[in-house]
């Protein structure tokens, strides 16, 4: 079964090829992630994806982006590190999580902190994704933003 996602007015639309042409469904949030995939990651066909870095909230204030075209589909992780060996100013550090994957510690030496309750929070088209970077997987023609947020402000990007 074939399942192509739409953004439709900030709701996440399923579209399901079948024998009777294409049905639509209500994603669930889980439709974001891909778990269990396999040891090359998600080796695709090639898709351009735009990664968008933000820090409005402490300095030093930026907004980076990074256009990657023909980039093999897969974890966006990988899109990351193709961002930062594109973009010079698109730097970024990881810790990896057993069970969890890897979770954003800081872009561009800003980084996330508990005790300010800061986080790098990634959404696309508006929505907040489900999962982090080691298990979402861009769609060609996406834009992802990491936006450097406040718990308390999560939602404005």
């Amino acid at each position: 079964m074939l399942v192509v996602e739409i953004l439709l007015l900030s709701l996440c639309l399923c579209l399901i090829s079948s024998p009777l042409g294409l049905e639509s469904k209500r994603c669930t949030l889980g439709d974001q992630c891909h778990f269990n995939q396999p040891m090359c990651g998600m080796c695709g066909k090639p898709i351009n994806v735009t990664l968008k870095a933000k820090n409005r909230l402490q300095p030093p204030m930026f907004t980076i982006t990074a256009i990657l075209e023909n980039v093999p589909q897969r974890q966006l992780l990988y899109f990351l590190e193709d961002a930062a060996n594109q973009v010079s100013t698109f730097k970024f550090k990881t810790t990896y999580f057993s069970g969890l994957g890897y979770y954003i510690e800081s872009i561009n030496n800003v980084p996330a902190s508990i005790s300010n309750n800061t986080y790098w929070q990634i959404n696309s088209g508006g929505i907040p994704l489900d999962c982090g970077v080691s298990n979402y997987v861009p769609e060609c023609g996406e834009t992802i933003f990491f936006n450097f947020t406040t718990y308390g402000d999560a939602d404005h990007f």
